[in-house]
């Protein structure tokens, strides 16, 4: 898991330097972000890390709209286990957002990523296609001039689950008060940029 998460990281690095788009835009009032994040959520009632990344374009140090893909790693702990999990969960979509203080060290930002993706019961050899909403609250740190860590909670609300074997309440979540079909999620994100 850790290995895998390092990979995107790495590989999301690289892109940020060697691409002369995202170097450019600062001259049109415009800059370019990417992340490589880690989100410790629940799933099917367990525990569960999803891994991904997020690309985009601010706009004026303050808006910013993007793109994000997460999965859930296919193993989780269970009373100092590794247990191998029956679901997996793998989404994507448009993220939308707005950074309030992004000129001091310590600020906040909120986003919505909206999309959808693939709910899979393994055991039953299922898949369905699920309808995302992630709205998100989030502390960021400046690190250096252009790279931050981010620190967030956000709330995965999910629609349109209907397979034999995976349904809505497969989804259902008791951290943080979630309810049916949805999930909480506290994140932490390695940010790279331009701001």
């Amino acid at each position: 898991m850790v290995k895998q998460f390092f990979f995107i990281l790495i590989l999301n690095s690289l892109l940020l330097s060697a691409s002369p788009v995202f170097n450019d835009f600062n001259e049109y009032g415009k800059s370019s972000y990417i992340t490589g994040d880690i989100k410790f959520s629940e799933l099917d009632n367990t525990s569960v890390m999803f891994i991904g990344s997020n690309f985009g374009i601010i706009f004026d140090d303050k808006f910013y709209a993007g793109a994000g893909i997460y999965t859930s790693m296919p193993n989780y702990f269970s009373n100092g286990e590794i247990v191998e999990s029956n679901i997996k969960l793998t989404y994507m979509g448009g993220t939308f957002g707005i950074t309030l203080g992004g000129d001091s060290p310590l600020h906040t930002n909120f986003s919505v990523l909206v999309g959808g993706g693939n709910a899979t019961d393994i055991t039953a050899n299922t898949t369905d296609f699920v309808l995302i909403l992630e709205p998100e609250a989030a502390i960021e740190f400046n690190i250096t001039n252009f790279s931050k860590i981010k620190l967030a909670w956000s709330w995965r609300l999910t629609q349109g689950v209907d397979a034999k074997h995976v349904g809505n309440g497969l989804f259902g979540s008791t951290f943080l008060g979630g309810g049916y079909g949805d999930m909480n999620s506290i994140n932490l994100s390695f940010i790279f940029g331009e701001y």
